[in-house]
């Protein structure tokens, strides 16, 4: 395990409520024919960016988190969360509804998904205000992370902006952006110092990408971002960073995967906290990647999980 280095991070990105309803089998309903479930317990939890965040503070890191939530319960909800290392930054839209993502367990088998909430953009007005706020704080960070979920928090206007004054300061930046409908954001981020990527994203990005050819591809991606690291997750089989010139090629975790949920974002946090992005701090990601796998749900592992998960050969 690498030294963790950085401890003030600010993070940037759409909060989801996280909700898991556990039941055990009931057997089949007579009056529909369909599954019964005989509910124990719900669960609700920080997921989306608060997932990394969560990650984070599972490393020992302290986190200023800016995000947005509606005006609902479940924005009540989850604004409730405290954390010693946590400084909150929600700006609110009263009109908005929060981003909420449920899951329905029957026997720890996931039966059903269900997704609500508003992903329009932010007002300009809004995003006036989470600018103002980076830029009279931002040289307090060691890092700061941008976890784009496309629900709303992030526009192009904006995006450009933060990156703008993060390089007026001279202060690191990670991009991680998922891809909504096939469509890549990716470019809104250009010139960030990292970009950590899935293997969809990437070949959203640049539809020429080719696992079978991965350091040209990554040198494809790292002309076209204008960034000096580019990572590629690649599930089962790692991951794949070309950082500056030195390609690089790192085996995932060896575990007994249960729930793949949640693993993106537990590699981003450890590739965070040991920054600069380096060889060992790839390997770091992948193992704490690998053991988000090993827990059922969306909860982060522990360091003492770390410590017993057996070194890679």
């Amino acid at each position: 395990m690498p030294r963790i280095r950085c401890k003030k991070i600010l993070v940037v990105g759409d909060l989801i409520a996280d909700a898991h309803h556990f039941a055990k089998h009931g057997g089949i309903s007579t009056e529909t024919g369909s599954v019964l479930g005989i509910h124990e317990k719900t669960e609700l939890t920080w997921g989306g960016a608060g997932l990394l965040v969560r990650n984070l503070f599972a490393l020992q890191a302290q986190v200023t988190f800016v995000s947005l939530l509606g005006n609902d319960e479940y924005a009540s909800k989850i604004d409730e969360f405290t954390h010693k290392n946590l400084h909150k930054v929600f700006f609110k839209e009263p009109s908005r509804h929060t981003i909420v993502k449920e899951r329905f367990l029957i026997d720890e088998k996931k039966v059903l998904r269900m997704n609500r909430g508003d992903s329009s953009p932010i007002s300009k007005k809004t995003a006036a205000a989470v600018l103002q706020f980076v830029k009279k704080n931002i040289k307090s960070f060691d890092l700061i992370l941008i976890a784009d979920y496309r629900h709303g928090l992030m526009t192009e206007a904006l995006a450009k902006n933060l990156i703008e004054e993060v390089h007026r300061v001279k202060k690191p930046i990670y991009i991680d952006s998922q891809v909504v409908r096939d469509v890549s954001n990716h470019n809104w981020y250009v010139g960030a110092d990292v970009f950590c990527l899935n293997q969809k994203e990437a070949k959203s990005v640049d539809i020429t990408f080719d696992e079978k050819d991965l350091e040209k591809s990554l040198g494809h991606l790292q002309k076209i971002l204008n960034a000096e690291n580019i990572i590629v997750k690649l599930g089962e089989a790692g991951s794949a960073s070309l950082l500056g010139k030195i390609f690089m090629e790192t085996p995932a975790a060896k575990v007994a995967a249960r729930d793949p949920v949640g693993a993106g974002d537990a590699f981003f946090a450890a590739l965070a906290v040991s920054s600069p992005p380096s060889k060992k701090a790839l390997v770091f990601a992948n193992r704490w990647a690998g053991l988000s796998t090993t827990i059922l749900g969306t909860e982060p592992p522990t360091l003492s999980d770390l410590k017993k998960l057996k070194p890679q050969k």
